[in-house]
């Protein structure tokens, strides 16, 4: 009954358009009609699933993460070239030659590690993202993720399984 009343409380607001509100409460008063009922069967038949997981977001995310890493190690030795060229600087250069790549380079390491840091991060949660999205094309048998937390007086471990 509630289902069919929420069915035809759609049906009737997507036929009416910017004035639902008296159609709201009239609808909520009324049995449904015959025609939602047939529109809503319609509508749910139109939703077809083919059983494939939609791979684009795991696949997207992977790849975000394995640029992010390599950009990260990129600009991670762009910094130990810095720092390499001046603490290998020939006898008697000036200061002002590689003062810049002096007060760059621990920053530039600093980004780089960073970068790689988060790709690694953004990289297995894509790589988790799609054992999942995989894990969920079976369905003959249910897949159930548990996780127990177990202290100990050293620390604390998070078991599961996936």
């Amino acid at each position: 009954m509630m289902r069919g009343a929420v069915a035809s409380m759609v049906v009737v607001l997507l036929a009416t358009g910017p004035a639902w509100v008296p159609v709201r409460a009239q609808a909520q008063t009324s049995e449904p009609e015959p025609e939602s009922e047939q529109a809503s069967e319609r509508t749910e038949r139109e939703t077809v699933t083919t059983g494939e997981p939609d791979l684009f977001g795991p696949l997207l995310m992977m790849s975000l993460g394995a640029g992010s890493f390599v950009a990260g190690l990129i600009v991670y030795f762009l910094g130990v070239g810095d720092r390499s060229a001046v603490e290998d600087a020939p006898v008697g250069t000036p200061w002002d030659e590689v003062a810049y790549r002096a007060d760059r380079a621990p920053a530039v390491i600093g980004i780089g590690s960073l970068m790689i840091g988060a790709g690694v991060v953004i990289l297995a949660g894509g790589v988790t993202w799609l054992g999942f999205a995989l894990a969920g094309m079976d369905e003959s048998e249910p897949t159930a993720a548990t996780l127990r937390l177990e202290v100990a007086p050293a620390g604390a471990s998070l078991r599961g399984r996936f």
